[in-house]
């Protein structure tokens, strides 16, 4: 299956691994093995361990009984860990040679200021080299020049992030950022990632100027922080993707019947 059809596929992304036996933000092995089974894209939050990247939320550490932060942790003492001391961790090295994966490409969400991005990414591309990841990673950026960066460590597919440094999504930055990463990687590019709020704000309208702008790339815009099922639904039926917990049931008439 080509990339074009994995993202187009119900609009979805399974968002930090997807929600397991009701929680969320896990990025656990028990979570995206369950996801696995609903979704084709599948996001996970990284952080820069002392060794290696970890696949966990910045933040969270005491969700793993950890005692300092992740930056002060091992890859060899997190693999140990579990999450709410229930749910295994995992690792990119494992996802992308586990079998239980081998149709399923990743989003990653890098956390950190761009010096921190850089580091980690570069200890995620020497965790998975030789494992012929680039087809397999999605790469979502901030800013024009974490996504050169990236491009030249070899990461080939692209979502270009608006909710993290911009306050206003809509305004002139933002728009010089999206204009200059379609330029120099349009090909690349596979979706653009955008707040729900600011859709609410300007109450679902497709031909408002910063809708019609970005939609006029012709990619999915990916909403994170739908906590509202009506807006969901009322999302997708005006054509946009979800960074979604749970697994989507399609009614007949190809709309989800329920979503977070």
């Amino acid at each position: 299956m080509s990339i074009d059809q994995h993202v187009a596929r119900d609009r979805l992304i399974a968002h930090a691994g997807g929600e397991v036996e009701g929680i969320r933000y896990t990025n656990s092995l028990d979570a995206l093995l369950n996801s696995s089974n609903y979704f084709d894209l599948i996001e996970v939050d990284v952080v820069l361990g002392r060794d290696g990247p970890l696949i966990a939320h910045d933040g969270l550490e005491k969700n793993y009984l950890l005692d300092r932060k992740f930056s002060s942790v091992t890859t060899s003492e997190f693999s140990s860990a579990k999450y709410l001391n229930r749910f295994k961790t995992t690792s990119l090295c494992e996802l992308c040679t586990s079998q239980a994966f081998s149709d399923v490409r990743f989003v990653l969400d890098i956390k950190g200021d761009t010096e921190e991005y850089r580091q980690t990414l570069d200890a995620v591309i020497a965790s998975i080299a030789g494992l012929q990841w680039e087809d397999r990673i999605i790469l979502q950026f901030y800013c024009i020049e974490d996504l050169r960066y990236a491009m030249n460590l070899g990461c080939k597919y692209f979502i270009a992030t608006l909710w993290k440094n911009f306050h206003e999504p809509f305004g002139p930055l933002a728009k010089k950022f999206i204009t200059d990463a379609f330029s120099e990687a349009q090909e690349k590019i596979v979706g653009i990632s955008l707040h729900m709020k600011h859709l609410k704000r300007v109450e679902f309208d497709l031909n408002h100027t910063g809708i019609a702008f970005l939609l006029g790339y012709d990619r999915t815009i990916y909403l994170h922080g739908h906590d509202e099922q009506s807006d969901s639904l009322r999302a997708v039926r005006k054509g946009f993707g979800l960074y979604s917990h749970k697994p989507v049931q399609l009614s007949s008439g190809g709309l989800p019947s329920c979503l977070i």
